[in-house]
């Protein structure tokens, strides 16, 4: 069964209690996914999914690990600078340390608003847009990002979107 994709946004205003989150099983439709090592330790790290992890890299960078955007976020998780400092990461393009620190951050999201849209909502625009925005902002980027990283998600854990 496909969902339509109202249904799908609709899913992710479910508030997350952090006790409750999905298996950190390993998928095949993850394993062979670039960087998947480390993403599993970070998903560990952090007690998030892995496929969580892999939809912001694919959402944010396409995997590329020396991409930045025109606002200045850099590496794999696309991480700000100011970001980068307030979680002690000194180079943004190593993969290892931008997955570990931008899963970090992720989680930080995750707990702060207990919605996946809205935590990554604020993981790209930052909380501060969320809460001006008193919801997802209306920046048409940050609306992408979004469902791409919602898509990429139910994707990688074999959730069809309907789109």
């Amino acid at each position: 069964m496909r969902l339509p994709f109202v249904l799908l946004l609709l899913a992710c205003t479910r508030i997350l209690p952090a006790a409750e989150l999905p298996e950190l099983a390993d998928s095949p439709r993850l394993a062979s996914k670039p960087y998947h090592a480390t993403v599993m330790a970070a998903a560990r790290a952090q007690r998030l999914p892995p496929a969580l992890i892999h939809a912001v890299i694919g959402a944010e960078s396409g995997y590329d690990p020396r991409a930045v955007s025109p606002r200045g976020a850099q590496g794999l998780m696309q991480i700000m600078p100011a970001t980068a400092r307030e979680l002690g990461l000194a180079d943004p393009f190593e993969p290892h340390a931008n997955i570990h620190a931008g899963s970090r951050y992720l989680r930080r999201m995750l707990e702060r608003y207990r919605n996946l849209s809205l935590a990554l909502a604020a993981y790209n625009a930052g909380p501060e847009a969320v809460a001006a925005a008193r919801g997802i902002p209306p920046y048409p980027e940050t609306r992408r990002f979004v469902v791409r990283a919602v898509e990429l998600y139910f994707g990688y854990r074999g959730i069809p979107t309907g789109r």
